[in-house]
């Protein structure tokens, strides 16, 4: 099995297995949110494409260097922006899932000074994760602040 595909397989499961429940996830439906964030129908074509940039840099940098420490510290950026939405949505709180956004968006600036040295295209690819995941947490402490009643 070619490692890109091996890689495919690990972050599509990572990303399809930790999702809230329809239940938990009503919840979230339901709060208010800024209303700058007009753009919440499309949250999740961008964090597919996001998700799918990120996992073109991991196949780039896997392809370059070989180096499981990396591959993980890429799992572990995905795994942390999944985990986000489940636990929040589980335990109700915004703040669980803005202090796993933030995990996730250090680990991803970390993760890109790294791989800067490495591939450009790779760190490029990392750059709209880099980049909305503080619009994310703007939002999150916004809905926070929307829906304390």
């Amino acid at each position: 099995m070619p490692d890109w595909l091996i890689i495919f397989v690990v972050f599509t499961f990572i990303v399809l297995s930790i999702n809230p429940s329809p239940r938990d996830f009503g919840w979230f439906r339901i709060q208010r949110r800024p209303p700058w964030l007009s753009v919440f129908v499309w949250l999740p074509v961008f964090w597919l494409l996001i998700e799918f940039s990120v996992y073109l840099s991991a196949v780039i940098v896997w392809e370059r260097l070989h180096s499981l420490p990396i591959l993980v510290a890429y799992g572990l950026v995905i795994l942390l922006q999944e985990c986000r939405t489940w636990l929040m949505c589980r335990h109700r709180s915004f703040a669980v899932g803005s202090a796993l956004q933030l995990a996730a968006w250090i680990c991803a600036c970390v993760l890109s000074a790294r791989i800067a040295a490495v591939d450009r295209a790779a760190f490029l690819l990392l750059l709209p994760m880099l980049l909305w995941s503080p619009l994310e947490l703007v939002a999150l402490h916004q809905m926070h602040q929307l829906n304390q009643d």
